[in-house]
């Protein structure tokens, strides 16, 4: 039953790897870590601690291939917690109407307050893209080193994923972090490939995005 729940929790990850190769990751990490939870929903929470604790290392470093499984297996997890829990389905969230409607004086002071649901990865593989493609089809290869960073939240009780830029990452991460819009967009223009002109134009474009997406639960005015 333990194993059912594991592969359930991790269902890319599996067919990733294959059946004997996951099922001893499985009975590996049970005995090293059992489960005490009430509710078998937790068993899996310490699944990528484990792989990325006894990944083999050369000079100290994991393979492509073990860096790449253990963010596979951080995706499918935050995926899983996304799904089961809190979200923001019953309250108002900022449209993009409303966020338009922000005075400009006010906005680089105003406070955006996100879903609880809205959770920000950094990998060094595209692993989104891949499980996006896994789901699809099981040829799929898997991809080169490279980094990628990816937005994860929920909607209508459906869990999405968003990929997003360098730039949109280092936007989102400072949002996340209650600084206000402008010190969010100051930090992420250090990191934005464009001139000024440019970077205006995509935010008005990354913004009304977040808002449709129901990212944003109030925009907080000075």
């Amino acid at each position: 039953r333990l194993l059912e729940c594991m592969r359930g929790e991790f269902p890319v990850l599996a067919a990733t790897i294959g059946e004997e190769l996951f099922h001893q990751f499985v009975v590996g990490y049970l005995n090293a870590a059992p489960p005490r939870s009430y509710t078998l929903g937790h068993l899996g929470a310490n699944f990528t601690a484990y792989l990325r604790q006894t990944s083999p290392r050369d000079a100290g470093e994991i393979s492509p291939w073990a860096a790449f499984i253990i963010e596979l297996a951080e995706l499918e997890w935050v995926f899983n917690e996304v799904f089961d829990g809190p979200g923001a389905e019953q309250e108002p969230k900022l449209t993009p109407e409303q966020l338009a409607e922000i005075p400009p004086a006010q906005w680089p002071l105003a406070k955006l307050i996100v879903v609880p649901c809205l959770r920000l990865l950094q990998f060094s593989h595209p692993v989104s893209r891949y499980f996006g493609e896994k789901r699809q089809r099981d040829d799929t290869t898997i991809h080169d080193p490279e980094p990628s960073y990816v937005a994860i939240s929920r909607r209508d009780y459906i869990v999405r994923r968003f990929e997003l830029t360098q730039t949109q990452f280092a936007l989102l991460t400072r949002i996340i972090a209650g600084d206000s819009v402008g010190d969010a967009i100051a930090h992420a223009a250090s990191v934005y490939p464009g001139d000024i002109d440019a970077l205006a134009a995509d935010l008005r474009l990354w913004f009304r995005q977040w808002s449709a997406e129901q990212y944003f639960l109030r925009a907080d005015l000075p």
